[in-house]
């Protein structure tokens, strides 16, 4: 009997939108300082930000393996009831995250000491380098032994709340940032500080209504269970391998353009990836409320529940990520222009670099519910082992194209696509249809068509808009780009969207026309 954890659509409807609604606006506000700071600092000092990022990425790697299970695992023990063994659960892991934040202060403290003879940092920047890296390190470990007092409002699925609480965090953050930015100087470091202080707010906010919301979740020294800590870390372990694989994604490509590229490939590559880098987060946390529901279905038994939740996710993130790509790509040029201004020919090679990631998107995130699934019913090892060999190969191919090629940031950008699409077509795609019993036809007639044919009437339309108006202003950009997006809709509206997604929508337009009368009486 599934007793803790509710399975909702209506609850998940409105998690997922409150994720979306925070991130449009931390989108919003990152948008305005990259172009401040980029527009207005060296491209060596701003280089920094995506360098020591990209050095951070590692941090995971150490602790994947003991924090990846902690709220799948939770989540499944207060699905059955078992408040007992979510306290185990907190008590086994607690300690063992104490121990390792501390090695983690110390090995991140040494290492932000010495950044400049592990990195290429620019004349007069090292102390910046080491101040930004420190703070780095300092909240890692901060938030590492809290994390398991933490994943209570996730358990509850009251992701509004969480969603709030980070809104909260952001706007203490950009308060600060811009506090600083405008009575300290246009500084790349003021965007460590002020995402240090987020984060800092944020656990503590989390940590204290988590507990509030599932007592449980404390420590009895007593309680330490070492067969629980080789299920958590046996779990881990799998993650630890994805990690890997999400690390060189993410951290490989900057560090490679600062040892074999310039400071302008840096930030040329980090300024073309930022919708990608925006994006694909946002995605992941659109689907965060599904897991706990995921694991529910797969607690009870419901294979076919299971099979149509994934094939929708897939459909859905591709309807969503290819209504903005399709406007992006197509006017890459006109909108970095705009963006970037008197700097656009120093870093002209962004736009291409934000064509090739987002030309990806079709292929990637028809399977977007994969790794919730993989979780859901903890069978990872597959997908973790698919996720680390097709990153491996971007970064062998990453370097072929930088360091031979000479082609730089987009030299890492076309090994990104590369690899990417060699992961999907020979690993992620075959993997869900593995796991869910579920034939290609099927997955073929309610993901993939329905999901890309609204993509490729956007497409059409922005370029035919682009040959006749030609934009030069953020008017007529801003005009052009809603024009595809409508097109875009009509073809979706119109063609695309399946029984279910149609009465779910009708479902959700009249409560919301229910409530706006009773407001209005």
């Amino acid at each position: 009997m599934i007793s803790g954890v509710e399975i909702s659509k209506r609850l998940v409807l409105i998690n997922s939108a409150s994720t979306v609604v925070r991130r449009v606006l931390t989108i919003g506000v990152q948008l305005w300082v990259v172009q401040y700071l980029v527009r207005g600092i060296t491209a060596e000092e701003y280089s920094l930000i995506p360098v020591l990022s990209a050095v951070m990425v590692f941090a995971p790697l150490l602790t994947a393996v003991l924090t990846s299970g902690i709220a799948r695992y939770v989540t499944e023990a207060y699905a059955r009831g078992d408040e007992e063994r979510v306290t185990q659960i907190v008590s086994t892991i607690f300690p063992l995250l104490l121990v390792t934040s501390g090695i983690l202060l110390a090995g991140g403290g040494l290492l932000a000491w010495h950044v400049d003879k592990v990195l290429t940092v620019g004349p007069g920047r090292v102390w910046d380098a080491r101040i930004m890296l420190g703070l780095m390190v300092f909240v890692v470990a901060f938030r590492l032994p809290l994390m398991p007092f933490g994943v209570g409002l996730y358990v509850r699925q009251k992701f509004v709340i969480q969603d709030g609480l980070d809104l909260v965090a952001q706007v203490f953050s950009v308060t600060l940032l811009l506090v600083l930015l405008f009575t300290a100087g246009k500084r790349a470091m003021w965007v460590v500080v002020a995402n240090s202080a987020r984060i800092i707010v944020d656990t503590l906010m989390r940590t204290v209504l988590s507990r509030r919301s599932i007592p449980a979740l404390r420590v009895r020294w007593n309680a330490f269970r070492w067969h629980l800590a080789k299920d958590l870390t046996s779990f881990g372990a799998w993650r630890l391998v994805g990690h890997i694989g999400t690390m060189l994604q993410t951290a490989a490509n900057p560090l490679v353009l600062n040892k074999l590229g310039t400071a302008v490939d840096v930030t040329a590559f980090h300024v073309g990836s930022m919708p990608s880098r925006q994006i694909d987060p946002m995605m992941m946390e659109v689907t965060t409320p599904l897991q706990p529901a995921l694991v529910a279905m797969h607690v009870s038994g419901d294979r076919e529940r299971l099979r149509y939740t994934y094939m929708r996710i897939g459909r859905m993130a591709m309807w969503a990520t290819l209504l903005v790509a399709a406007p992006l790509a197509v006017f890459h040029r006109e909108l970095f222009q705009l963006y970037l201004r008197e700097k656009y020919p120093l870093y002209a090679s962004a736009g291409i670099v934000m064509v090739l990631f987002l030309a990806g998107y079709p292929i990637l995130h028809a399977t977007n519910g994969l790794l919730r699934i993989a979780v859901a019913t903890v069978r990872l090892r597959r997908m973790m082992l698919i996720t680390l060999a097709g990153q491996l190969a971007g970064v062998g191919l990453a370097l072929y194209f930088v360091a031979a090629c000479g082609l730089g940031a987009i030299g890492c950008a076309v090994a990104a696509f590369t690899a990417n699409a060699l992961t999907c077509f020979l690993g992620y795609w075959p993997l869900g249809l593995r796991l869910l019993d579920l034939p290609f036809g099927r997955f073929a007639r309610e993901t993939l068509l329905p999901g890309i044919v609204p993509g490729l009437a956007g497409v059409y339309t922005c370029l035919c808009l682009r040959s006749l108006v030609r934009p030069t202003s953020w008017v007529a950009l801003g005009g052009c780009a809603a024009a595809g997006c409508a097109a875009y809709l009509l073809v979706l509206f119109g063609l695309c969207l399946r029984p279910s997604d149609r009465n779910d929508l009708r479902r959700v337009l009249a409560r919301v026309l229910r409530r706006g009368g009773e407001t209005e009486a």
